[in-house]
C-alpha cells in the first residue's frame, strides 16, 4: 500500500471515528460526551503546566457539552489525571487566575460548580453575532 493511500485511509478512518463519536454524544441527554478545544487555545500553552493541562481537559471532558459547567470533585480529577490533590488544587487554582475557568461553591454537602470560560480573543466579536443556548432553569439541570 502507497503511502499516499495509507495517508487517505487513515483521513477517513479519523473523519469516520469523529463522525460516529458525535453522533453517539448527541444522543446522550445531559450533554456530556465530547469536548473542544479550539485554535484560541494555544496562546495559554506556554504558561499552562502538564498539571493545567490534565485537569483543563479532565474538566471539559466532564463539562456539560452546551453550557461548560461540571460538578466534578477534586477527588474525581485525582482519579481520572493521577496527579496528587495538591497539584489538582494548585492546577485549578492556576487555571482560574488565567480565566480558564470559574469555580463556585454550593454548599457543604455539595461539590463546587465549575465553568469553562472562552478563551478567545475573537469572542467578544462572535458573541454579538449568534444567539447562545437557553440558559438552564434550575439547578436539577448541573450534572
Amino acid at each position: 500500500m502507497s503511502n499516499k493511500s495509507t495517508i487517505e485511509e487513515l483521513k477517513n478512518e479519523y473523519a469516520e471515528w469523529k463522525f460516529q463519536s458525535l453522533e453517539q454524544s448527541n444522543e446522550k441527554a445531559n450533554g456530556i460526551g465530547f469536548g473542544a478545544i479550539f485554535n484560541g487555545f494555544a496562546k495559554y500553552l506556554p504558561d499552562l503546566t502538564g498539571a493545567d493541562l490534565k485537569v483543563f481537559i479532565t474538566l471539559l471532558l466532564r463539562a456539560h457539552n452546551n453550557y461548560g459547567h461540571t460538578t466534578v470533585t477534586t477527588e474525581t480529577i485525582t482519579e481520572d489525571t493521577g496527579l496528587s490533590k495538591s497539584a489538582v488544587d494548585g492546577a485549578i487554582k492556576h487555571l482560574t487566575e488565567l480565566g480558564l475557568i470559574k469555580r463556585f461553591r454550593r454548599g457543604l454537602s455539595q461539590s463546587s460548580i465549575t465553568i469553562l470560560r472562552p478563551y478567545d480573543p475573537s469572542w467578544d466579536r462572535l458573541k454579538k453575532k449568534t444567539n447562545p443556548p437557553a440558559e438552564i432553569e434550575n439547578d436539577d439541570e448541573i450534572n
